[in-house]
């Protein structure tokens, strides 16, 4: 656990630390949503981009357009190779239920938006869901990612 949102300089001292250009990809993840703090993201993301070859992995609600009151997508270009959003429902309904999210339904529809407009910018966008879900409800999300151009994976569930 962090004892502070980190700023750029120390994360860029924390990767330089842990010898990051050694690793294939970094990613950003975690027990929050990394794009609330998206300039912070974008700034590291670029330290890594111009020191380094490592691929950079974004795991994400898709709020991000949201939260910055702007469209970011362009601002990942040339810097992020892969966006993960976890799409978790075939509705905006079931989102609603198994998210919670703060922006009621129209999150799902802001996830949705911000995953098309990523795939302008990002060469690998995926949508994703847990394995956890029927079979009827990990076929209409896959038609779902099919239906917005962007890529589909079903994660495995583990404890």
């Amino acid at each position: 656990w962090l004892e502070h949102e980190p700023t750029a300089e120390e994360i860029k001292n924390s990767l330089i630390e842990k010898n990051y250009k050694n690793y294939n990809e970094i990613i950003f993840c975690g027990y929050g949503e990394p794009l609330m703090r998206f300039d912070t993201v974008i700034e590291t993301c670029k330290f890594i981009k111009e020191t380094s070859s490592c691929k950079i992995r974004i795991n994400t609600n898709g709020h991000a357009n949201h939260c910055t009151g702007r469209d970011v997508t362009p601002e990942m270009k040339g810097l992020v190779d892969t966006i993960s959003i976890s799409l978790n429902a075939s509705t905006a309904e079931k989102y609603q239920k198994i998210c919670k999210c703060e922006f009621g339904e129209d999150g799902f529809y802001e996830m949705l938006d911000f995953a098309k407009k990523s795939a302008l910018y990002v060469p690998n966008v995926v949508l994703s869901v847990v394995d956890v879900i029927d079979e009827s409800e990990i076929e209409a999300c896959r038609k779902l990612a099919e239906k917005i151009g962007v890529k589909y994976r079903v994660r495995e569930y583990s404890e």
